[in-house]
């Protein structure tokens, strides 16, 4: 599934390749996707019609066209920031999470407001990385998760092996000894 680094990439290769040219055919390959829309109803809409500007939020990329018409696209999955909601868990990120020392289990009403600041950063700083080097994991700093995301192999911070969780229903890779337990993250 496309994490929000790899939207991002895709609304720049968007905007260089897509924007200002006409839309000459609709070609849908999957009717499922379109939800309550007919098929006929987005080829109408759109043939004939410039994309002319895009935006990401999330997950979510929107294209204007010339006609005032947007098309919207969802990417999959649940966005970097919504995991600072109380009560939830943040572990849908591991790469960041890993950055930031925190466990996948810990809900994010249980951070400290020094570990949200340090998560906040190392957001920006996991997200800049990623997108300036396109997602590539080859090419990404040696210190990230992702080139080192299977466990039993070494943790590029302290050689430990990474281990598996379950969070949410999905796969979280993460660090025993460079990410705090469950119980170590509140400021009581």
């Amino acid at each position: 599934m496309p994490e929000l680094p790899d939207v991002e990439i895709f609304k720049r290769y968007f905007d260089s390749y897509g924007l200002d040219k006409k839309v000459e055919k609709v070609k849908i390959r999957s009717e499922q996707v379109l939800g309550n829309l007919r098929p006929k109803g987005l080829g109408a809409a759109l043939t004939g019609k410039k994309f002319s500007s895009s935006l990401r939020h999330g997950k979510h990329l929107l294209v204007s066209t010339t006609g005032e018409e947007w098309l919207g696209f969802h990417f999959g999955m649940t966005g970097f920031f919504e995991y600072l909601d109380p009560g939830e868990d943040p572990g849908g990120h591991p790469r960041i999470l890993f950055q930031a020392g925190i466990h996948p289990r810990v809900e994010a009403s249980n951070l400290s407001q020094a570990k949200i600041g340090d998560l906040y950063d190392e957001m920006k700083y996991v997200l800049e990385k990623a997108i300036a080097r396109e997602v590539e994991a080859d090419s990404l700093p040696s210190n990230f998760l992702l080139p080192h995301r299977t466990p039993g192999t070494a943790c590029p911070q302290c050689g430990e092996n990474i281990e598996k969780v379950k969070v949410s229903g999905r796969s979280a890779y993460f660090c025993p000894a460079c990410q705090s337990t469950p119980n170590s993250e509140s400021d009581s």
